[in-house]
This record gives C-alpha cells, sequence and structure tokens, in this order.
C-alpha cells in the first residue's frame, strides 16, 4: 500500500487523493449536465441522474479496489471505509456508474446510449483530475522526470494516465459534431482507454497473471479494446446500410 498524501490547511490535513476525486466528480458532473442537456435531457434529470452516477460509481470503484487488495482488507475490515488507507479502481467505478445509468434509463425512457455518450467526456475529464491526487507510483526508472519516492526514482504514472485522460476529452469534444450514430462517442471513450491502460500498465510494474503475461488491467483493457471496437464496426456497417437505403444507392 502507498503513503497517502495530505494537504496541510491550518490544523487540518486534508488527503490529496479525496480532495482530487471530489473536485474531478464536481468538474465531471458540471460537464455531464452539460453535454446531456444538449442531447434533450432536461437539466433537473441530468442533476438527479450525476447523483445516481457518481455514488454508484464511487461504490464500484472503492469494493473492485477491496477486492484487488482484499489481503490488507482483511485483518482489518474497518479500513474499507477509510479512502485514506487505500484508493479506487476505475473499471470498478465503471461498472458502477454503467449499472446506476442503465437502470436510471429503463426507469425513465432516456436512451442509454444518449446517456453514455454525454457521461464520456465527463469522466474522461473528472478521471484526468482525480488522478492528479493518486499517490501510486510506477516502475523504477531513469527518465529525468522521474519522482524520487523513498530513494527510487520512479514514472510519475499517475500524470500519464491524466494527461493522457485529459487528451481523451479534447478528441471526444472534438469529435461529437462527427458522431454518426447514437453511443459512438462512449465506444471510442471505451477503447481508447483501454488502449492507453494498457501500455500503461507496464510501468504501473502490476503483477502479471498466471494464465497469461499481461495484469489484470491489461486483460481487462484488452476486453474493452475488442468489444469496444466490435460493436463499433457493426453500427458503422448498420449506419452505412441506412444511409444507402435512403439516397437509394441500395444495388448499384
Amino acid at each position: 500500500m502507498s503513503k497517502p498524501i495530505f494537504l496541510p490547511v491550518g490544523s487540518f490535513r486534508i488527503p490529496l487523493f479525496g480532495l482530487a476525486v471530489a473536485i474531478g466528480l464536481v468538474v465531471g458532473g458540471l460537464v455531464f449536465v452539460r453535454q446531456a442537456v444538449r442531447r434533450g435531457i432536461p437539466s433537473a434529470q441530468a442533476i438527479d441522474m450525476v447523483a445516481w452516477i457518481a455514488s454508484s460509481g464511487l461504490v464500484g470503484a472503492r469494493l473492485m479496489y477491496v477486492i484487488a487488495n482484499v489481503d490488507y482488507y482483511l485483518p482489518a475490515p474497518q479500513r474499507i471505509l477509510l479512502l485514506s488507507q487505500g484508493g479506487l479502481s476505475w473499471f470498478g467505478g465503471l461498472a458502477g456508474g454503467l449499472v446506476a445509468a442503465w437502470l436510471y434509463t429503463k426507469r425513465t425512457g432516456v436512451p442509454f446510449t444518449h446517456l453514455a455518450d454525454a457521461l464520456s467526456p465527463a469522466a474522461a475529464l473528472g478521471y484526468a483530475i482525480a488522478r492528479l491526487g493518486c499517490d501510486l507510483y510506477g516502475i523504477p526508472t531513469t527518465v529525468p522526470w522521474g519522482v524520487w519516492v523513498d530513494g527510487v526514482r520512479r514514472h510519475p504514472t499517475q500524470l500519464y494516465a491524466a494527461s493522457a485522460s485529459f487528451l481523451i476529452y479534447l478528441h471526444l469534444r472534438r469529435w461529437e459534431s462527427r458522431t454518426r450514430y447514437s453511443g459512438e462517442l462512449f465506444l471510442r471513450y471505451l477503447a481508447l482507454y483501454g488502449l492507453i491502460r494498457f501500455g500503461l500498465e507496464f510501468l504501473r510494474g502490476e503483477p502479471v497473471l498466471g494464465i497469461v503475461p499481461l495484469s489484470a488491467g491489461q486483460v481487462v483493457s484488452v476486453l474493452l479494446v475488442v468489444v469496444a471496437s466490435a460493436v463499433a464496426f457493426r453500427r458503422h456497417r448498420a449506419t452505412c446500410a441506412q444511409h444507402c437505403v435512403r439516397t437509394g444507392r441500395v444495388g448499384r
């Protein structure tokens, strides 16, 4: 487990990770509401969605992190409630948030793909901000921008992840006016994050699985890229076929 970094404010010590996560949730929530309104979702409903998705995402993120580090939490289960005694899992947060989003769309009738497209830029930007407060560094390195941790220069992988996620956010914002079908932004986000996370895992130094020479994060990343790409390919072909039917170009 890493040593948490605190931000001193008077006599208080605020965990930097918790502060970064809170700011990321607020900023991401604001982006989501704006994106949702642009897709025809009422602002009051979008704000309600933020509460459900954020809370479910946090629960899922914490639960997945605890499961991945069960040996640390099993002797003292009370540590589970202390975010300063560990962190969050993005994959768990994604799963928790998507489950809440899907259930919400079933209740309200809002198309899930509309909600997912609105959520993608918000998730990318919120994740970038939250990563800035992370205190997990990568493997030892000799690069000049490495960070000294306990006498060892290490890759600042959290900065790599934050920068990459911010670039994904910018890409999604530029691409949203060029989307051809509902859900395209979401699929593009999953594929891009999966590719970046796969590469970063080599620098994070995560333990590999016994079955394949990859970490658990890399296996999940590969699945994200494959599934998102396959669905995007099918949706693209269906959209092209519909366009051909509308323009009368079928069979020519």
